[in-house]
């Protein structure tokens, strides 16, 4: 079944074993099409984040240090949590090229698991299919408009992607896309979420502000996309009061420094060029692009020198539980 909306979503078929989890034929075209009109009227924020990965799709498959730590520990955490299932239906929600899915089938071997990956990026889903030809079940779509029916999945992970619909600036947050994830997630089930804590990447945020401050007389800069923090981190209570607000119940919940080492602060920009580029560099002209983003890497380099540099990482995990007592609970 494909359904096509100016190209952006391509709704796949699950396996035979995940049993019928879309919605009616009707209603999917429904919310495909709601989603592509909430695309439309919402703010850039959400277009610029795709792009970047568009564009940065080849790099960022060569540079998964940063989220491959972070989606094994946060898989770590689940499944000693005591509320994991280690079969059913698995989403997961901001799937970059489906890495999680080997992953989860190495963990739990033969055990029956049907695993769904959605990503707002097309050529990321695109090199997950090519690197991982076994990996039919994901598709391209909007975090925050799920085409999926209720209550269709026994466990949903995120990892290392809400923090990009924190924009404080203009008042978004991922609420909606955590919403959204409640609506999916069946009853007395899991939900595992990683975000990018505050004081991440610190070092290269300060070189990144210098730069700006700099840019900003350019005629053609986009002072209303400009960030503080283009990443988007947020604090531990900020995320648990979200997520208790929708109705979970938190489980465990973890604010952890977890420094990643790169032998040369080059590799550590290569890395951030990778997950953020579009974003740092949203407000800038597309003619000036690459010259600002040298910049900014020159600047980082001055003050740090081309040394071994340890990345500020601080990342928030936790695990939260829909519980049977959730009616009245869910707000769209």
């Amino acid at each position: 079944m494909t359904i096509d909306c100016e190209g952006r979503y391509a709704i796949l078929s699950l396996l035979e074993a995940c049993g019928n989890l879309w919605a009616p034929n009707h209603e999917v075209k429904q919310m495909a099409g709601e989603g592509c009109k909430a695309m439309d009227s919402s703010t850039e924020y959400k277009e610029i984040v795709r792009i970047s990965y568009d564009t940065q799709a080849s790099l960022y498959a060569k540079t998964l240090s940063m989220q491959s730590g972070n989606m094994m520990r946060l898989l770590g955490y689940l499944l000693t949590s005591g509320i994991s299932q280690s079969r059913g239906n698995y989403l997961d929600v901001g799937c970059g090229m489906g890495n999680l899915a080997q992953e989860i089938q190495q963990r739990f071997g033969g055990v029956s698991i049907a695993y769904c990956g959605i990503d707002l990026s097309q050529e990321l889903i695109k090199l997950g299919k090519i690197q991982n030809p076994s990996l039919h079940n994901m598709l391209v779509g909007d975090i925050e408009h799920l085409p999926f029916r209720d209550e269709s999945f026994d466990t949903v992970i995120s990892n290392s992607v809400l923090h990009w619909l924190n924009v404080p600036e203009v008042g978004q947050s991922p609420r909606r896309a955590l919403a959204e994830i409640w609506r999916v997630l069946r009853v007395d089930r899991s939900l595992a979420v990683s975000v990018a804590g505050i004081g991440t990447g610190r070092m290269f945020q300060e070189s990144y502000k210098r730069v700006m401050a700099q840019c900003r007389f350019d005629p053609g800069f986009k002072a209303a996309l400009y960030r503080e923090d283009p990443v988007g981190t947020m604090r531990l209570d900020q995320l648990i009061n979200m997520l208790l607000d929708i109705g979970f119940n938190i489980k465990l919940a973890l604010l952890e420094y977890e420094p990643v080492i790169y032998s040369h602060a080059a590799k550590y920009l290569n890395a951030v060029k990778a997950y953020g580029y579009g974003m740092f560099l949203a407000p800038v002209p597309p003619l000036n692009k690459e010259m600002v983003w040298q910049m900014i890497e020159n600047d980082f380099v001055e003050h740090i020198g081309d040394r071994e540099y340890h990345h500020d990482q601080y990342m928030i995990y936790v695990i939260a539980l829909k519980p049977k007592n959730n009616s009245g609970r869910y707000q769209p």
